[in-house]
């Protein structure tokens, strides 16, 4: 049989373990970035380009500009862009003149306006505006501000 004072130690290793488990989860970084200049959503698990193609582009051109990065590359789906919003004003951009684009700054964005890779019809697309956090559809044939940022 075990006394109080035999379980004093092992208590006190159970609470030594959660305090530094909550202590890592506290000082975690969502957004790490790599070597090879991609980041990494420690909240996701997601691996994104470290900015976007910097021009406007069609649906179409950034879907192929994203595939052309390579295996596993896409654009993101709506929820994933939208998980990307950020109202932390510490932790945003300048991006258009005077306008925030509400997104880490360990991921250069161009424009305010980035395409996801689902249609909404079979002539528009969703994308996501990085100033109010809302999404869209428009014409994939449109180009106005509209940026590709890819994931994998």
């Amino acid at each position: 049989m075990t006394s109080a004072t035999g379980l004093r130690p092992i208590a006190t290793a159970i609470a030594t373990l959660m305090f530094c488990g909550w202590a890592h989860a506290q000082s975690s970084v969502r957004f790490e970035v790599n070597e090879d200049g991609t980041v990494r959503d420690g909240q996701t698990g997601l691996t994104w380009a470290g900015e976007d193609n910097a021009y406007d582009v069609d649906w179409p051109s950034a879907q192929q500009y994203c595939q052309g990065k390579g295996l596993g590359w896409r654009l993101p789906n709506v929820n994933e862009l939208l998980r990307m919003y950020n109202t932390n004003a510490s932790d945003v951009q300048e991006c258009v003149g005077r306008l925030t684009c509400k997104i880490t700054p360990k991921i250069q964005v161009s424009g305010l306006t980035l395409w996801s890779g689902e249609k909404n019809s079979s002539t528009a697309a969703w994308y996501v505006y990085f100033n109010d956090g809302q999404q869209y559809d428009v014409s994939i044939s449109s180009t106005q501000g509209k940026r590709a940022l890819c994931v994998k």
